[in-house]
């Protein structure tokens, strides 16, 4: 039953303010899980591209992991600058890696992982904590977000495929810059109090106290 009430309270007038608040941090996610992943649908062709050895390849997600791992460490130190900066950072390493050989791809690689493990957690923290009431279900939507970015990856390679690489790398780019610009118009600050208690399900809500303490009227 209580899930029924906060489904219905999150489709309800109160859809504005979570759409306001979390929209560009949804958005950023929808594009971080086909960044996250791209690797692995574009790794024969970047194998073509370069004239390497599958071997030599392994190093190429060893270097994107890295970065994100350093970005992660790095997030919580501003979360609404994380977001926007992660985004574009990440988006420089994807050009980069439109002319960079194999050698030089890794610190390309590094960056654009620092710029994901940076927006990733931010969001994550973003979502958790704007409004405490409902975070279960705000983070279940973001991870949807992430799948649903994940899912694509290997349909928006197929549909870039006549420009190569490149035009997939760009057409990626763009969407993070994109990300970064939506990410302005997040809040500075969460919620009032009154926001996150009008989103909250009725039987959470703090009911006003009358007549003393329970301990003193069950005496």
């Amino acid at each position: 039953m209580q899930s029924v009430q906060l489904k219905a309270s999150l489709l309800g007038p109160n859809r504005a303010i979570i759409l306001r608040t979390l929209g560009p941090a949804y958005f950023y996610f929808l594009v971080a899980g086909t960044v996250t992943v791209m690797l692995g649908p574009l790794l024969p062709q970047l194998i073509q591209h370069w004239q390497i050895q599958d071997a030599q390849a392994g190093t190429l997600f060893t270097a994107d992991f890295i970065g994100q791992l350093c970005g992660a460490w790095i997030a919580a130190r501003g979360l609404r600058a994380s977001l926007i900066y992660g985004s574009i950072l990440s988006a420089a390493g994807c050009i980069a890696l439109t002319w960079l050989g194999f050698g030089a791809a890794h610190i390309a690689l590094f960056c654009l992982g620092v710029g994901l493990g940076t927006g990733l957690t931010a969001g994550n923290i973003i979502a958790g904590t704007t409004l405490p009431a409902v975070r279960t279900r705000l983070l279940a939507f973001l991870n949807v977000a992430w799948g649903l970015g994940a899912i694509a990856c290997p349909l928006l390679i197929n549909l870039t495929s006549a420009g190569g690489i490149r035009r997939f790398l760009f057409v990626i780019a763009a969407l993070l810059v994109a990300a970064s610009l939506f990410s302005i118009a997040l809040p500075r600050t969460s919620l009032t109090a009154e926001d996150s208690e009008a989103l909250s399900p009725p039987d959470q809500r703090v009911q006003p106290q009358s007549g003393g303490s329970p301990c003193l009227r069950s005496r």
